[in-house]
């Protein structure tokens, strides 16, 4: 078992994994693309693979607002989405890459 981070290469295989999991467009890989040419938000996302299947999948959304601050959230402009797990121990390992990025990133809280 071991995370990755996504990019363009595993759009497919996250869409996959995700689609089973929520029923929101939100969640998606090509949400990524509408909130950064829109709004220029940038993300980072993440996943847990074992045996070439993913098990988790994690999509932060590092957001710089003049009222609410320089925040990671999961769903901007949603009220759902963001972290999938199999398992605690994949959700927990996704939790705590979250709180290493929001601490990389220094921002003001992780939604």
């Amino acid at each position: 078992m071991h995370l990755l981070r996504v990019d363009a290469s595993l759009e497919k295989r996250w869409d996959d994994f995700v689609e089973q999991r929520t029923s929101t467009v939100s969640d998606l890989f090509g949400w990524r693309h509408v909130v950064h040419s829109t709004y220029g938000i940038q993300s980072h996302f993440f996943a847990v693979e074992d045996n070439d299947t993913l098990i988790g999948a994690l999509a932060l959304f590092e957001i710089k607002h003049p009222l609410f601050g320089h925040y990671l959230t999961t769903a901007p402009f949603s009220t759902d989405g963001g972290l999938h797990y199999e398992s605690d121990i994949v959700r927990d390992l996704l939790v705590k890459e979250a709180k290493r990025v929001a601490d990389e990133l220094q921002v003001d809280y992780l939604l």
